[in-house]
């Protein structure tokens, strides 16, 4: 079989699969009344279902599984089981709203068996050093980890923004491993675009489902391990794999160190809900949900343009220029300085 036939294969199948399990849910919630419930934190005004995660993970393993049984080894049972334990827990979240304590606990379970199957940010590299230091690896993987679980979880705040941006970073990993030879991790990320095309149809404009935390975590968990990879895979380019990884997954990682870092400087819990995430301030400023999904779309498509066209010949500075990126976010989504009054004026 063909790569690209394989790969279309597999986009195409976790597509039907959750297709086809998304009115099933969503009718099933609507008739043992499992919706997540609106409050002052929240934009949707009625009861809907937050449990579209399931069809997501079902149709991206159950095509997994099935490339296993037709002989092609995938190698990816450490994942699946790392996503599996961080699904099960996020799923019963859902309904019964777990302490943050146990979460984090489970978290870093979670994070600890994403190292253990050698999935590690390694930090020894970046730092130049001339021998490994796995404690510090160990560190970085489990920080670096947690901060994806945690950075999906806080952008998935209006309908189809958490999608839509893992739609993006999916295919970007997928073409990046595409082009590194790593057929298994390609066919991983073109399967989990193909859920997410299909949760989109349900959740974008109008929705019917939202994702939930069974969905939006485990995307953060994936998207650490594609990152980590990506990473690993060939030293000789870290900085510009680096950079590229980061620019994927920039619009979260930038929210959720603005967001949790404003509530500290408050004296508030960095997990205390409010509405101040990049979404709300641009639908405070007059956008609907669909235009503010726009726009951070295409402001994501606009770094990972940048940084590989910069990479392309200085990789150090394509890293460099991340931090850039961050003050610009910052002063966007300050009321107080004149780029975000500038947007709000043109807007």
């Amino acid at each position: 079989m063909s790569i690209p036939f394989l790969i279309l294969l597999c986009f195409l199948s976790s597509f039907g699969v959750a297709y086809l399990m998304l009115p099933k849910i969503i009718q099933i919630a609507q008739q043992r009344h499992f919706f997540d419930q609106p409050d002052h934190r929240k934009t949707h005004t009625k009861t809907i279902s937050a449990l579209g995660g399931i069809a997501i993970f079902v149709g991206t393993w159950c095509t997994m599984g099935g490339l296993e049984l037709f002989g092609y080894t995938t190698n990816l049972a450490w994942i699946f089981v790392a996503t599996a334990v961080l699904f099960g827990l996020s799923l019963i979240d859902d309904f019964f709203n777990l302490s943050a304590k146990f979460r984090l606990l489970v978290q870093l379970v979670v994070a600890s068996l994403v190292y253990q199957a050698g999935f590690v940010l390694p930090l020894d590299d970046f730092l130049f050093l001339h021998q490994s230091f796995p404690m510090f690896n160990y560190l970085a993987t489990v920080f670096f980890t947690l901060l994806m679980i945690n950075a999906y979880n806080f952008i998935d705040g209006i309908d189809g923004l958490a999608g839509s941006l893992g739609v993006l970073a999916s295919m970007s990993f997928g073409v990046l491993f595409l082009s590194q030879g790593q057929l298994a991790m390609a066919a991983l990320a073109f399967a989990l675009m193909g859920g997410l095309v299909a949760f989109l149809r349900f959740n974008f404009g109008d929705a019917q489902i939202y994702m939930g935390d069974n969905g939006s975590t485990v995307l953060g968990l994936v998207f650490a391990v594609f990152s980590m990879q990506l990473i690993g895979v060939d030293a000789g380019n870290i900085f510009l794999h680096s950079s590229l990884a980061l620019g994927i997954l920039i619009i979260p990682i930038m929210d959720l160190f603005k967001v949790t870092l404003t509530r500290i400087l408050k004296g508030k819990s960095p997990f205390a809900g409010d509405r101040t995430h990049i979404h709300h301030r641009l639908l405070a400023i007059g956008l609907n949900p669909a235009q503010s999904c726009g726009v951070l779309f295409s402001i994501n498509v606009a770094v990972i343009m940048i940084i590989r066209s910069v990479g392309t010949f200085n990789a150090g500075f394509a890293l460099a220029l991340l931090p850039m990126l961050a003050l610009f976010y910052y002063l966007f989504t300050k009321k107080e300085f004149g780029l975000y009054k500038a947007f709000q004026l043109f807007s």
